[in-house]
């Protein structure tokens, strides 16, 4: 079992609950409720055409390994018909090795032919080239 699984499923699982209804904001003449929020995959953001990227790209270039996130907002006003807007919201840094990395389901041979580690355990995120890890603390209780 790897170090950073309990990392990388709690990352999948808060990238698969895309339905989101957590957010509304209501006065006398406007609503607004956020309907989703979705999640891409990585693409480079530095072309003029979107092409999926490596974790290793992002390292060299130092650039963020990051996913494109749009937000889905339900509208109206005075209590009228709802509008629907979805809007790009910027880029979510994603997890290496998660669901939403192009390395996920690799075996050793496809990550060195990839020009990855062969040991790669996963579970950080690359930030400007450089690899942050977010640590799962957990605190025993006394009871």
């Amino acid at each position: 079992m790897s170090v950073a699984l309990p990392h990388i499923n709690s990352f999948n699982q808060l990238v698969a609950e895309t339905k989101f209804g957590g957010i509304s904001v209501c006065t006398k003449k406007c609503a607004i409720r956020t309907t989703s929020i979705d999640f891409g995959y990585p693409v480079s953001q530095n072309t003029s055409h979107n092409r999926f990227i490596t974790p290793r790209e992002c390292r060299e270039t130092r650039t963020s390994y990051s996913a494109p996130m749009s937000i889905t907002f339900s509208c109206s006003l005075h209590g009228g018909e709802e509008e629907v807007v979805t809007t790009h919201a910027g880029a979510f840094p994603v997890m290496v090795l998660s669901n939403r990395c192009s390395l996920t389901g690799l075996n050793v041979k496809s990550l060195i032919c990839s020009r990855e580690e062969g040991a790669e355990i996963g579970g950080c995120f690359i930030i400007n080239g450089l690899e942050k890890i977010i640590r799962l603390l957990q605190v025993s209780v006394c009871t």
